[in-house]
């Protein structure tokens, strides 16, 4: 429906409601203003006729003092009656004169005049009776109803009516009602033509005009100036219009050249990972590294295509499920494999594991699995996405290096027994040597082959320890122990010696563990030679860090260094203090400091290798 139609629906109806209000408030005005005309012209008849005929004739009686004789007061009522009777009314109508009680004096149209007369006796009674009333009303007389309006004067006791008929008064009024309907209408249909004209001047033709300038826009014809200039709601309307169109002109520019940058960009990346994924596969196939995606609401896995490599099928070939996953796990594996994958379910956690699958010629491969899970909202496992790598190669690279290292261990074993059995060899020798030397007056040749043999026990020492760890660097304060225990037992049994080791997290590697258990082996063995005469021998070895280096400190409660050692004054007779100097400073990159304190006290400060 176009907008014209819809404003002549409503304009229409409110112009009929217009001319009905209008129409019912004219009849309303014209017979209340026709009624009143009547009424002001009955007024000016009986003004006119009172002032000019009777109050002229009472006056001129009263001026000549005639208003006392009877005669000429009769005969200007007479005179007065004739005036009456010459009164020509402009409607249908009469004058009439009543005296209070009711009498006719006089008739305008001298008929009927006993009739008239009962008419209007009650009607006058009443006046005379009621003072101060609107002597005015209608009446009906011979099936004919009058208007009429009276007027009492007082000296003579007259009342003056003057009556019209009622119908010409009605039909005069209707024809006045009619003409202002007929002039309301004929306002109403020119303002609704005007109304009309002017609406579609200003709302209809500049609605078209933006509907026109809407469609254009909306078809990208954008507009740069819409005629519609005036300074109203429209005219604000258009130049929003205008302002709308360019920045939608500018969007569009916008857009499209976003379009086209966004399709260079797609393009760009769908050619990058197109690129990726030739890379990625590359790279697993390279790695032998497969990736997997398993759907749990689908129970549909996606493979790619190392995964088909590993498992020796043609890409695309097998229905990726995880039944058909299981059909080539090892047997042996398959329960590992399954409570392995269930468990990561039910707990809603990653696993990694390593097992076999047996390829459809009998190979059998191991593979290293990999995972990751997504939970969604509810909680649940939506998906599980993993890894899939062939370690078969390093399984068995494994399992050589397993046999290479039980081979080595193997001869690493019979190497350390060969030298234990060639160290115990050595000092069987040597005891041999002592036992022959003993009937023999040569403490020192005694001195230094129990010496040797003291020292060759600390070299064994050093060899069990560092094969018990494999050969890997060894605790000092536990060497430190194994030494002194060894050392006192070979050289003591029958003195009693009281050790005490402080605990140490420094180790030593074994090059440095067999110079420590020499030099260890020496300070033992000046205590059992120097320090032994008091009871109980005591032994105290601590372990501290200073400036840097590291510090054993070695401390007995004998009776000290002489001060020619002190001094370093160290003859033939201190060999084994040379050789802790020795070794300290040239194989362990330290030094030694001598001092007595209660006792022997040797400290050494070495640097530990790397």
């Amino acid at each position: 429906m176009k907008l014209q139609t819809k404003i002549s629906l409503v304009v229409l109806p409110l112009v009929a409601v217009l001319i009905v209000g209008l129409g019912v408030i004219a009849s309303y005005n014209a017979g209340k203003q026709s009624h009143e005309a009547f009424r002001h012209y009955m007024e000016g008849v009986l003004q006119t006729y009172i002032s000019q005929d009777l109050e002229s004739r009472h006056n001129l009686l009263i001026n000549n003092h005639l208003d006392e004789l009877p005669s000429f007061v009769e005969l200007f009522q007479r005179e007065a009656v004739d005036a009456l009777k010459e009164v020509k009314l402009t409607w249908p109508g009469d004058l009439k004169i009543f005296k209070s009680d009711g009498t006719l004096v006089s008739d305008s149209t001298a008929l009927n005049t006993r009739e008239i007369q009962d008419d209007w006796k009650e009607i006058i009674k009443h006046w005379a009776e009621a003072s101060q009333q609107e002597m005015s009303g209608h009446t009906t007389r011979n099936n004919n109803a009058e208007f009429y309006l009276a007027e009492y004067f007082e000296p003579w006791d007259w009342y003056i009516v003057v009556s019209l008929d009622d119908d010409h008064v009605n039909h005069t009024a209707k024809n006045i009602i009619v003409a202002m309907l007929v002039v309301v209408a004929v306002g109403c249909s020119v303002l609704l033509l005007l109304i009309s004209t002017l609406s579609r001047y200003l709302f209809i033709k500049p609605v078209q005009t933006l509907k026109e300038a809407a469609n254009q826009i909306s078809s990208q014809q954008y507009l740069e100036q819409i005629p519609i200039h005036s300074r109203d709601e429209l005219g604000d309307l258009a130049r929003d219009l205008e302002t709308m169109s360019q920045e939608i002109k500018l969007s569009h520019e916008l857009l499209l050249n976003w379009k086209t940058e966004l399709e260079e960009q797609v393009e760009i990346r769908t050619t990058e990972l197109h690129e990726s994924e030739q890379l990625l596969n590359m790279a697993q196939e390279i790695a032998h590294v497969g990736s997997w995606e398993w759907n749990i609401g689908n129970n549909k896995i996606r493979w790619s295509d190392e995964i088909y490599r590993i498992l020796g099928f043609q890409s695309r070939t097998l229905d990726e499920s995880y039944e058909n996953f299981l059909a080539i796990v090892h047997p042996d594996d398959l329960e590992k494999v399954s409570k392995t994958v269930q468990r990561a379910l039910d707990e809603k956690s990653p696993y990694s594991l390593d097992h076999r699958i047996v390829m459809s010629d009998g190979e059998i491969k191991f593979v290293h699995e990999q995972t990751k899970l997504e939970i969604d909202s509810s909680g649940s496992v939506a998906r599980m996405i993993g890894i899939v790598q062939d370690i078969t190669d390093q399984k068995k690279s494994e399992q050589e290096i397993q046999q290479y290292a039980e081979t080595q261990k193997t001869l690493l074993q019979e190497v350390n027994h060969r030298v234990k059995n060639n160290l115990a060899a050595i000092i069987s020798l040597l005891h041999r040597e002592q036992d022959r030397f003993s009937g023999v007056d040569n403490q020192h040749s005694q001195s230094l082959l129990t010496d040797l043999e003291s020292r060759i026990w600390s070299l064994s020492v050093v060899h069990n320890l560092l094969s018990d760890s494999n050969w890997q660097p060894i605790n000092l304060s536990l060497l430190c122990r194994e030494v002194i225990d060894k050392t006192f037992g070979a050289i003591s049994s029958t003195k009693k010696i009281v050790v005490q080791t402080a605990p140490s997290e420094i180790e030593v590697n074994g090059n440095q563990a067999h110079h420590f258990a020499l030099i260890v082996n020496e300070l033992a063995t000046n205590v059992t030679k120097y320090a032994i005469s008091n009871e109980p021998a005591k032994l105290d070895v601590s372990f501290h860090s200073e400036n840097g280096s590291d510090l054993i400190v070695f401390k007995d409660n004998g009776p000290g260094f002489p001060e020619h050692i002190l001094s370093g004054d160290f003859h033939e007779n201190n060999l084994g203090i040379e050789l802790i100097f020795g070794m300290v400073k040239k194989n362990l990159k330290g030094h030694v400091e001598l001092a007595n304190n209660n006792g022997a006290c040797t400290k050494i400060f070495f640097q530990r290798e790397v």
